[in-house]
């Protein structure tokens, strides 16, 4: 008597363990959507703080120059040093308020991503609890094994939480 491995009846403790590894891929692609979102994010918030420090060295640099014309500031002053000046400074104030936006999306992804990270961890000790009574339960066949340890690996995040320092 020869038949597939194939036409067994799939065990009820398999369905919800693939259920599971789904629910766990989909949590899985947020917290790695999320994790290059807070790199950007934290890219352009370091980028913002480095145009900011410019601007003010420049604004400086301008106002000292502008200050060494002495009693006759106004005098000695035409309307491009002027205008120059107002425009780094809008510029600057651009530049913080860019800055500050920036910084809270990070905080705000950083909390989405320790909460996708927790429930990420919920969900795995959930899946390895299902997996021990899967392979408990009845035989499985090498393929069915080999598929099953291949999504459980796709869905390994352990390091992240440390790698990112949000947990």
């Amino acid at each position: 008597m020869n038949f597939d491995q194939s036409e067994l009846p799939e065990l009820p403790e398999l369905r919800e363990l693939n259920e599971m590894l789904e629910l766990a891929g989909s949590i899985t692609d947020s917290i790695d959507r999320l994790a290059l979102l807070r790199n950007r994010l934290k890219i352009q918030v370091y980028t913002s703080a480095l145009l900011a420090l410019f601007t003010m060295l420049v604004v400086i640099i301008l106002l000292v120059y502008v200050s060494s014309a002495g009693k006759n500031l106004f005098i000695s002053l035409n309307i491009e040093w002027l205008m120059s000046i107002v425009v780094l400074f809008f510029a600057l104030m651009a530049t913080f308020s860019l800055m500050t936006i920036r910084n809270t999306q990070l905080v705000n992804v950083t909390r989405d991503l320790q909460a996708e990270i927790f429930v990420h961890q919920k969900v795995t000790s959930l899946i390895d609890e299902q997996t021990r009574r899967v392979r408990n339960s009845g035989p499985l066949s090498p393929l069915k094994v080999a598929t099953l340890e291949v999504r459980l690996a796709r869905l390994d995040r352990s390091n992240l939480a440390k790698i990112l320092g949000v947990n």
